[in-house]
Order: C-alpha cells, then structure tokens, then sequence
C-alpha cells in the first residue's frame, strides 16, 4: 500500500506537467499559425471583419480560433466549404494548408482556375480585372469589382440574419429593477373614471382544478376593472360546475359554455363576447402576477400604445429562464417572441386583425401577434408577467399533441400575399416555366440539380428561369450557390432566414416567379431534358393541371417522384404545397388536393446520375411520424405514399 502511495503521487504529477505542456504546446502551434496567416495574404482584414464587426481587429487570431468554424469566409475567393466539403470543420485548417503550400490543387474557389495562385492574385488584382473561371462555370465573364459586389450583396443578406437573431431568452433578470419597475406603475395615479375595462377570456376544456388556480389570479389582481370570460369548449366532467360556482360569488367572471370546437373558438367566442376596452388573454394552466393588468393598463394608457406585451419567467427541471425580446414584425419572420398569456391589446385593433384563424391547430398564437404587428408593433413592457410552471408541458396541451411544422405553416401564409399572388395569376408568361429548387446544406446537390435543369430547358420549346431557395444553410453555402449558380442570369437567388423546409419554401419562392407553369424539382434531383420536357407539356396543354415525375416508369419510390410540374394558377389557388408535410408526402398530398382520389401515375424523368441523389432530405423519426398521422387523418382511405430513401 505504501509503494502504491508513493508511485501515485509522481504519476499525477506527470500527467499534470503532461497536461500542461500539451495546453502550451497547443497555444505555440496556435500563435504560429496565426502569423503564418497573418503574413501569408489570404487573409483580406476589412472583407473578414466587416463580417463581424463587434470582434477585435485580429483577423487572423479570429480565423483560426474561430471564424473557420463559423462558415466565415477570409476574402472574397475563399471557402472552406468548397476546398474540404467534408472536413472542413475538422482539424485541418483548409486555409493554413494553402498558406503553407500544402493544399492540392483542386482550386480554392468555383470562380478560380486551379491554377491561379491565390495570394499573388489578390495583392495585384484591381476592379476592372476579369476573374479567371475555370471552364464550366455557369457565371458570365466577370470582373473582381462585380463579383465583390455582388457578394457583398449576399452577405447583407447574413448580416440582416444575424442582427434579427439576438437571443430571445436569457437566463438572468433583475428582480430589483422589475419590482421598482412595478412599484412605480402601481403607485401611478390613476386616470380619472371610468377607468378602462379590460376582457379576459380563458378558453378551457376538462381542467377543474386548474382553471380555480387560473381564475384566482385574476381575482387576485390589484386593477380591479375586468371582466373574465371562461369559455368551455365541451368539457365532460367538473369543470363548468367550478367557474359557475366562481361566477356566483364573483360577477365579474362569466361562463360561456359551448360545444367542442376546438381552443380558437373558443377565444374567438370570448372576443365576440367581450365589452372592454382592452383585451387580454390567459390560459386555464396559468397565473398571472398580482399586479399584471394594473401595470399594463398604466403603461399603455400612459404611452398611448395598442399592443404590450410583458416578460415570462419559465421555470423547469433544466432551470430558469426569462422571455425578454422585444421586436417588430420583421423578427416575427424568424419565429414567435410574444407570449399570448402576457399579450393586452386594445380591442378596435384586435377586431381589426380578425381574431383567431380557426383553420389553425398549432401556432395560434403566432399567427394572431404576427396580424398585430402587420398594424401596430407589440412592445415589450419589462416586468413579469406570467410564470410557467412543470404542468405548462402536459400531455393535453396543443404544443405536445400536434407537430412543429403548424408553425412553417403560419410562416408560409404571412411571410406572402396570396391574395396578390391569386389577383397575379393571369399576368404570368405562358412561356415562361419557373423553376424552384429548395436546398438546405448541401450545396453540391444544389449545383448539380440547376445545372441539370439549365441543361435539360437549353433545347426547350418554352424559357426556363430557376430560382433556389436557401433554407438557412450556412453562410459558406449561402456564397458558393451565388458563385456555382448565382451570377447566371436565369437563376434567381432568394434566402430564408430559417429552415423552412421544402413545402414552405416553395410558397416563399412563388412571388419571385413569373411563369405560368411552376415546376419544383428538390435539390439532388436531376431531370432529364426529355423527361422535364413531358412534364412540362402536359400541364401547359392543359392535359393535365399537375403531374409528379420518377426516375423510371415501373415505381415512385425514386428521389424523382418529388419533382412536380403545375400549373401556376392551381397550385397559388391551393395555398403551394402544405408545410404540415415536413420533407415527404407534400407532393402525393398536392396530386390529391389537386386532382381527387386518383393522383395520376408519375411520368419517367430518366434519372442520369442517381448516385447524386444521396442528399435528398429526409424528415427525422419524429417528423415522419407527424407526416403519417397528418396523411392518415388527411386521407384515410388512401394508401400511405412509398418512403423515398434517396439511394
């Protein structure tokens, strides 16, 4: 025992000094390839750090610890992504290989020879200098001053993503402030009789015990003009009993009681019913602080505001955190930042926007603070409003029972005008065939696909435009599709800001469309020049007013099965594709929707490289599970479509 003391001791010690020369040993290899950097010229300060420009003027320092990670480029003829597409986060440094001479020569970039030294180039280059492209390229001759700015152009585009991606949550308020905050709203002397009246309505179904917890909040609150208008959607047990007792000691609660028809009208109900001035909402699961509508009231009344909305405190087994962004409409575009059970608006403005959208399972919310803010922007008034406990996860909540995608369907609705897309319809080109190519991630799919369906429209009797839709890829991926495809000018390049996945991002390309046929072909999908000509032709001779295409005639199980052609006018009358569809099932959904019970067969497109339809996306378990039911529940009678693997 005592010789196992004794070596124990030096054995630790050895692995601490070991340790300790490896963090060193780390930290000389990383000042050595920061200078190798600094001095080798690839490494363009103004271009890279205008990318960042909170970070320090270290540009090199930044690359190498950082930057190369987060898909950052060094200068405008430089991407990770394209020399090491597979490891290009890995611990080989693409751009310290180079600096060093060790990079093979496959080219550093799509809009540069192979054998262009990269470093010489940029030190000498000037605007009016042509790119020498390597042969290929879909761009047009192009000079440096064009191509850098048009990249700039694209990375505004990044920069405007980042500045609405602020974080939303935080994990630290200050308590003080919020109850000074509070304290001095409470004690504001109130504004002369009447005071206003404020119209709460709580939709509840089954939860007895909870909606006693919710409606005394209410009561316990220190503004004493409401009105709570519990609305039961149906419930079979206890519950209309409970807040009829409540409203027979208190007046000022009143039960609305109605068959089940789901929690949207359920509200609406309660809208139509109300007789306040202002309108606030609160679930049966939830609580109010005491002083929530007092606080809001003064606020508003005080700042003349239509729309507030407070903080939320979210307590949970991972710990706390609080919902404190306060944002416009265009942040609306990224996701939700406004909590319905803190929300108070005035009661003209909400009728104005129409209530809840009935058709909604999912994502209400959203859709109705997204219709406020299309008229009067929400603002955020700093003091807690509501905290959420455990039960806010129940297992009867809507957020548990119906999928995430409800919400790509409230983005595929307000982010366009259908409406003038629907008024649009006759003015499209007859001769004109838009081509839309959603891609996340995989730019070389991306590249092949255009480029097949550039190649198979170049002998075509009608035109050809195609328009990619980057779905919040990373921004390496972003400035290559513009270099591989972006300068062609039959390509159009649009960018969401997050994965809208294919359905939805098909709608958000529709407005950037001008032809009378639309066909969509998912990146990673390769037509042939005979196969997309017979898709075309069908719909444009009115044979048909959508036709699916597969890579041969005998299955649809191939990644060509998702290639679509229809017709503009059917497929803007029926809303795009459905974005409840996540990745799979959106196009055998559309053949129904657009043709009855019998879809058609797909027509052969001859696949000519089916081994790049590897990255066609796939739904995750659970977004495939979500896409079953959804089909199930949609079409009962009809077979469930064949799983598309992509091999």
């Amino acid at each position: 025992m005592l010789s196992r003391v004794r070596h124990s001791r030096p054995a630790n010690t050895v692995r601490r000094a070991g340790t300790r020369l490896a963090r060193y040993a780390r930290r000389a290899r990383l000042r050595r390839s920061i200078r190798v950097l600094a001095g080798s010229g690839l490494l363009s300060p103004p271009w890279y750090l205008a990318q960042a420009p909170a970070r320090s003027g270290d540009a090199a320092g930044d690359w190498v610890l950082r930057g190369r990670l987060e898909g950052r480029s060094p200068n405008p003829l430089f991407e990770a992504q394209w020399c090491n597409p597979d490891g290009w986060r890995g611990d080989e440094d693409p751009l310290l290989l180079l600096a060093r001479g060790q990079w093979p020569a496959r080219g550093v970039h799509p809009l540069l020879a192979a054998d262009v030294a990269l470093a010489p180039f940029l030190a000498s280059v000037v605007q009016t200098d042509l790119l020498p492209m390597p042969a290929g390229s879909l761009a047009p001759p192009t000079t440096w001053g064009l191509w850098t700015e048009v990249l700039s152009a694209a990375q505004h585009v990044l920069d405007a993503e980042v500045a609405r991606r602020s974080p939303r949550v935080s994990l630290q308020w200050d308590r003080v402030a919020d109850a000074t905050f509070v304290r001095r709203w409470s004690e504001t002397e109130r504004a002369p009789k009447p005071e206003p009246l404020v119209s709460i309505v709580m939709p509840v179904r089954n939860r007895p015990g909870l909606v006693l917890q919710a409606i005394s909040s209410v009561q316990a609150q220190s503004y004493p003009m409401w009105e709570l208008l519990v609305v039961d959607d149906g419930s079979d047990d206890t519950t209309p009993d409970v807040v009829e007792a409540a409203s027979t000691q208190d007046p000022r609660v009143r039960l609305l009681r109605r068959q089940a028809q789901g929690v949207c009208s359920a509200r609406n109900a309660g809208i139509a019913a109300a007789a306040g001035g202002y309108v606030a909402f609160l679930d049966s699961d939830n609580e109010w602080s005491p002083h929530f509508l007092q606080v809001m009231v003064a606020v508003m009344r005080a700042n003349g505001l239509r729309a507030a909305f407070a903080v939320v405190e979210e307590q949970s087994e991972a710990g706390t955190r609080f919902r404190t962004f306060d944002g416009d409409v265009q942040d609306l575009r990224t996701g939700n930042f406004v909590d319905l059970n803190v929300l108070v608006v005035d009661a003209a403005l909400l009728a104005q926007t129409g209530g809840f959208d009935e058709s909604l399972r999912r994502m209400v919310d959203y859709d109705l603070v997204w219709r406020v803010a299309e008229h009067e922007r929400p603002v955020l008034v700093p003091f807690v409003g509501v905290r959420y406990r455990g039960h806010a996860a129940g297992t009867d909540r809507i957020s548990v029972r119906e999928p995430l995608s409800w919400d790509d369907v409230v983005k595929s609705r307000r982010l366009l005008d259908w409406d003038a897309l629907r008024e649009g319809v006759l003015r499209r080109d007859p001769g004109l065939v838009s081509v839309i190519v959603p891609v996340r991630q995989d730019w070389q799919a991306a590249n092949a696909t255009v480029r097949a369906v550039l190649d198979a429209g170049a002998g075509a009797a009608h035109r050809i435009e195609v328009i990619v839709v980057d779905n919040a890829s990373t921004p390496g991926t972003w400035r290559l599709l513009w270099a591989l495809v972006g300068l062609d000018p039959r390509v159009r390049m649009l960018r969401s800001p997050v994965d809208l996945h294919r359905a939805a991002a098909v709608s958000v390309a529709l407005p950037s469309s001008g032809g009378a046929t639309i066909v969509v072909v998912p990146a990673a999908a390769m037509p042939s020049t005979k196969g997309l000509a017979t898709l075309v032709d069908l719909v444009r001779s009115g044979t048909v007013e959508a036709v699916r295409g597969a890579s041969c005639g005998r299955c649809s199980c191939c990644p060509d099965a998702d290639v679509v052609a229809v017709d503009a006018a059917g497929l803007i009358r029926l809303g795009g594709l459905d974005p409840l569809f996540v990745n799979e099932f959106e196009v055998d959904d559309l053949m129904r929707r657009i043709s009855g019970d019998d879809p058609g067969s797909p027509v052969p497109l001859s696949l000519h490289d089916p081994a790049k339809a590897r990255a066609y996306e796939r739904p995750t378990p659970a977004q495939h599970s979500d896409n079953v039911r959804e089909w199930r529940r949609r079409w009962p009678d009809a077979d469930l479509p064949p799983e598309r693997s992509g091999e």
